[in-house]
C-alpha cells in the first residue's frame, strides 16, 4: 500500500551486471557445437556461460527420485523447448540480449517424446540413455482386499480422465541478484524465493559449496503459488558472477520465458479409475491408475504431487479398500514444479467425478450419494485405508449448511425449468479433504528425503525475563505480519525494571575451584 516493498527488480548492487539466457528451440537434440566468440567480443559483455562451465563447476540439480536431473544449462543435449543453453552477463539487459543473437549453436535433432503415453510406448526415444527407460517411478499401493470388493459389488463405474498441464501466472516473474565472493568463496543470492532455505540447500549441492557458504535472501513477491523457486536462474546468475570476477549479476525472467519454461507448470496426468458400489450407493472400493508426465526432469519434486493424495486418498468417505497404481515418466516437455495444492486437486476431480457418475447410474441425487458415504462425526478420529488419520470432522453438517445457503432445492427446480426450455444448466456438488499437517513419510515412498521444506523458530529469554521469538517467512502479501506482529519489549515487573538499570557486569575470571555458592545471591553476575 505504501510502495515500500523491495521487489527483486527494484534491488541493485554496485557494479551489477545483467543476464540474458539463450534457450533451446528444439524439444530433443544433441548439442554438436556452441560458438560464443562473437558474443564475448561484443562491447559491454563480461561473461558467457555454456554447458562446459556447468560440467566443470556444477552438478545436476537435486531430484526426487535421485538421478533424474539436468544441469541448469544444457550439457551435451537439450530435452525441451526453452531449456537454457547459454547465458550472457553484460552491462545492460539490452546488450546481453543482443549478445544472445551472436551465439551459434549447432544441433543434431533427435526423435521427440511429446507426452506420457509416448514415453512408455515401445521403441520410444530415451531422455536419459543411461537409465534405459523413461519411467522415473512405478509403484502400486493396495489397501485391503480390493479384488473381493469389486467382485462383490452390485455396480462398478469406471472412466478415464485427462488433467491437462496447468500453471500459475503471478504478476511478478522470477528474479534474482547473485554475487559470488571469490575471496571467501561465499555465494549470496537475493531473489523472489518462495522456499529460501530449501533453495539454499539445493544450491550448495548443485554448486559444490558448503551449506554455510550459501546465503539466500528472500524478497517480497508478487505472487508465488508454488513456482517461485528459480533454481536454474539462480545457478546461472551465480556462475555468471563467478566467471565475471565476482561482480553481482541480476537475472529477471521475462513473461515469455516464464510461460515457455518457467517453474509454474504442473500436473500433466492421465487417469483410469473405478468405484465398486452396492445398489444403495454405498462405495465398497476405489481404484486409481495414474500416468504422470513430469517433463524432462524430476527437478521440481513433482513426484511429491503424486504422493500427497495418499494423505486423503478416499476423501471424505468411508471406503474400506483402495488401490493406487502410479507411473511417473519423463518426456520432452518443460519440467513440472509445485503448484497450488501440490497434487490432490486432480485426484479429487477423479473421485468426485466417479461419485457423480455413480449417482446417475443409481438414480441418486449427487448430494445424497455423498451423504450416504460420509465418515460420520462419531467415527473420528478415523483412519483411512492408506493409514493416515483424520482427527475430526462433521461432514453431514457441513453439507446441510452449504445446501441450505445455496437453496439447493430451488436451484434444482430452476435447472429443471431451464432444461425443459432447451438450456443445459449444471449444478456441481463436491466434497474434498485438503491435507494439512500429515504423515510426511508418504513422501519417502516416492524417493523424497527429509521432512519437507526446512524452517524453524528461535526463542530466547534475556536476563530480565523478556522473551524474543524469531520466526522467518517469505513475504507474498498474505499479511503475515498480522499473524506474527512485531511488538515492543515489555517489562513485566518493577523488579525487572530495576534489574535493567543495573550496570553491565565487568569481565570476570573464575578459578578452577569455582562454585556458584560462593557468590552472593544479590550479585548481578
Amino acid at each position: 500500500m505504501t510502495g515500500n516493498a523491495e521487489f527483486i527488480d527494484n534491488f541493485a548492487l554496485p557494479g551489477m551486471l545483467h543476464a540474458a539466457i539463450l534457450r533451446s528451440t528444439h524439444p530433443h537434440a544433441r548439442i554438436v557445437r556452441i560458438d560464443a566468440a562473437a558474443a564475448l567480443a561484443l562491447p559491454g559483455v563480461h561473461a558467457v556461460l555454456t554447458g562446459d562451465d556447468m560440467k566443470k563447476w556444477a552438478n545436476p540439480v537435486v531430484t526426487a527420485p535421485e538421478g533424474w536431473g539436468l544441469h541448469s544449462l544444457a550439457v551435451d543435449k537439450v530435452r525441451y523447448v526453452g531449456e537454457p543453453v547459454a547465458a550472457v552477463a553484460a552491462d545492460s539487459r539490452y546488450i546481453a540480449e543482443d549478445a544472445l543473437e551472436l551465439i551459434n549453436v549447432e544441433y543434431e535433432l533427435l526423435p521427440p517424446v511429446p507426452n506420457a503415453p509416448a514415453a512408455i510406448a515401445a521403441g520410444a526415444a530415451l531422455l536419459f540413455e543411461e537409465r534405459g527407460t523413461n519411467v522415473i517411478l512405478q509403484r502400486d499401493y493396495r489397501w485391503g482386499d480390493i479384488d473381493a470388493a469389486f467382485a462383490q459389488a452390485d455396480r462398478v463405474v469406471a472412466d478415464s480422465f485427462r488433467w491437462n498441464r496447468v500453471g500459475a501466472n503471478p504478476m511478478e516473474t522470477f528474479g534474482c541478484v547473485c554475487r559470488w565472493d571469490l575471496v571467501d568463496n561465499v555465494l549470496t543470492c537475493h531473489g523472489a524465493y518462495q522456499t529460501p532455505r530449501f533453495i539454499a540447500l539445493g544450491r550448495a549441492f548443485a554448486l559444490n559449496l558448503p551449506t554455510n557458504k550459501v546465503k539466500v535472501v528472500s524478497h517480497p513477491q508478487g505472487g508465488g503459488f508454488g513456482g517461485k523457486g528459480g533454481p536454474r536462474g539462480t545457478d546461472i546468475a551465480a556462475l555468471l558472477s563467478r566467471k565475471a570476477d565476482g561482480r553481482p549479476v541480476k537475472y529477471i525472467e521475462d513473461r515469455i520465458e516464464y510461460l515457455l519454461a518457467g517453474a509454474g507448470q504442473s500436473w500433466d496426468r492421465y487417469y483410469e479409475a473405478s468405484l465398486a458400489l452396492k445398489e444403495d450407493g454405498t462405495v465398497l472400493g476405489f481404484k486409481v491408475k495414474l500416468l504422470d508426465d513430469q517433463g524432462a526432469s524430476a527437478e521440481g519434486y513433482g513426484t511429491i504431487s503424486v504422493a500427497k493424495p495418499l494423505a486423503a486418498f478416499t476423501g471424505a468417505y468411508r471406503i474400506g479398500t483402495a488401490y493406487y497404481d502410479l507411473t511417473v515418466v519423463a518426456s520432452n516437455r518443460a519440467p513440472t514444479y509445485p503448484y497450488r495444492g501440490y497434487g490432490p486437486p486432480p485426484h479429487n476431480l477423479v473421485l468426485e467425478s466417479l461419485m457423480d457418475i455413480a449417482a446417475r447410474k443409481l438414480n441418486l441425487d449427487p448430494a445424497e450419494i455423498r451423504r450416504r458415504n460420509y465418515i460420520q462425526p462419531e467415527q473420528f478420529p478415523y483412519t483411512l485405508p492408506s493409514g493416515n488419520e483424520y482427527d475430526s470432522g462433521n461432514y453431514p453438517a457441513v453439507l446441510d449448511k452449504v445446501l441450505a445457503m445455496a437453496d439447493y432445492a430451488g436451484l434444482r427446480e430452476q435447472q429443471a425449468q431451464a432444461r425443459a426450455a432447451g438450456r443445459l444448466v449444471g449444478i456441481g456438488v463436491a466434497s474434498v479433504v485438503e491435507p494439512g499437517v500429515f504423515d510426511w513419510n508418504a513422501y519417502a515412498t516416492v524417493g523424497v528425503p527429509g521432512v519437507g521444506v526446512p524452517e524453524g523458530v528461535k526463542v530466547a529469554v534475556d536476563i530480565v525475563g523478556n522473551v524474543t521469538v524469531v520466526v522467518g517467512f517469505n513475504w507474498q502479501g498474505q499479511g503475515q505480519y498480522t499473524v506474527a506482529p512485531p511488538t515492543p519489549p515489555r517489562r513485566t515487573s518493577a523488579r525487572a525494571a530495576a534489574a535493567s538499570a543495573l550496570p553491565s557486569p565487568a569481565p570476570c575470571w573464575a578459578p578452577a575451584n569455582y562454585s556458584p555458592k560462593n557468590f552472593p545471591a544479590s550479585s548481578p553476575t
